[in-house]
């Protein structure tokens, strides 16, 4: 395999931080010429799969303007110029749940569209979880926190209640990772 070479690159569209699209012009291993082929640059940000004691999950239903519809979507945001992916997590854990936690790990760290650029999700797990604040985003968002059992996880995928592909992912992750004694995240 040969990557594409980039010949030229113009900015399209920047709306910054949130969306940016440039269009190249690439050239083929093969030599063939492409002068449109689209770059879409996001911003990196953090999902959290965030955990009690007890095995149940924090999850958040809201309202997704992109899917012009409400799905439960794990904790998560953007990560800001400069600052360190787990801090992020950390911070948008506390922001939008008011849960903090001492035990966390790496998970991955996945390519959003491979096709067209995009941002980097770094996917991230949090167990031991404990309140110590109201939710308070001061954003857009409207959430509302709701704690499930992990094993109704896939059940909530099935019904279409989980339908972002970012959060299929994470409970896919989970259930490929090894589990830690006293851990109640999903096992099937």
């Amino acid at each position: 395999m040969t990557p594409w070479k980039t010949l030229a690159s113009t900015l399209a569209f920047s709306a910054r931080p949130w969306l940016e699209v440039s269009r190249e012009t690439v050239q083929l291993p093969d030599g063939r010429v492409i002068d449109d082929f689209y770059q879409l640059w996001v911003t990196d940000y953090v999902i959290i799969f965030a955990e009690t004691a007890a095995g149940e999950v924090i999850l958040e239903r809201q309202y997704k303007h992109g899917i012009r519809d409400i799905s439960l979507t794990f904790p998560g945001g953007a990560i800001e110029p400069g600052e360190d992916p787990l801090a992020a997590a950390k911070r948008e854990l506390l922001e939008e749940t008011g849960y903090v936690s001492d035990d966390w790990s790496p998970m991955q760290v996945l390519h959003v569209q491979a096709n067209y650029g995009g941002g980097m999700a770094h996917y991230y797990r949090a167990r031991n979880i404990r309140q110590v604040a109201a939710p308070g985003t001061g954003d857009l968002e409207q959430i509302q926190v709701e704690l499930h059992p992990a094993a109704s996880l896939p059940s909530l995928v099935h019904s279409r209640e989980i339908r972002l592909l970012d959060c299929v992912a994470m409970i896919a992750l989970v259930q490929m990772q090894p589990q830690k004694s006293g851990c109640g995240a999903p096992n099937q």
